[in-house]
């Protein structure tokens, strides 16, 4: 997706001209960061502590909490596919299901009142995968205008149970 069709969608999205224009500064801020990162010359960058690495994850958790926010979620330790589909957080700590490969990877977790709200998945793979996947898991899917992780290069796609 090229920064056109990332902003082209994000207003598509957003029928609310203030909160486009959130997402605009959000977008420009998060794409000056990983450009930064990706064209920095300190080796510290590739790791975890050169300046260009910590201001990405500065950026990143500042984006994925407003995001939090603005769903009246909070961000969560991770928990399972299953816990997301059963609104709860029983039964076993991992299932296996979606935490690794192309339908959820570099995931963001989110709870209301401690219960599973949603997996935000920023995946590689097509878009069509992240649908295919939510159908197949009996789970809703939104896709979000750009993912903070890897703007452009990657998708952002927001899985959530199915109300009963």
């Amino acid at each position: 997706m090229t920064s056109e069709e990332a902003l082209a969608h994000a207003r598509a999205l957003d029928t609310n001209p203030a909160g486009y224009s959130r997402l605009l500064t959000d977008f420009a801020e998060i794409r000056a960061a990983h450009h930064a990162w990706t064209n920095s010359k300190n080796p510290r960058d590739k790791y975890t502590t050169g300046p260009a690495t910590v201001e990405l994850k500065r950026v990143r958790t500042a984006q994925r909490n407003a995001f939090a926010r603005s769903r009246g979620w909070k961000v969560a330790d991770p928990f399972t596919v299953a816990q997301l589909k059963a609104g709860r957080m029983t039964g076993p700590r991992w299932d296996g299901v979606g935490i690794s490969g192309r339908e959820i990877d570099h995931p963001d977790y989110f709870t209301i009142g401690r219960k599973p709200a949603a997996i935000l998945s920023h995946s590689y793979g097509p878009w069509e995968d992240s649908a295919q996947f939510a159908r197949d898991e009996g789970l809703n899917v939104e896709q979000l205008p750009y993912s903070w992780y890897y703007p452009l290069n990657a998708h952002a796609a927001l899985f959530t149970r199915i109300a009963e």
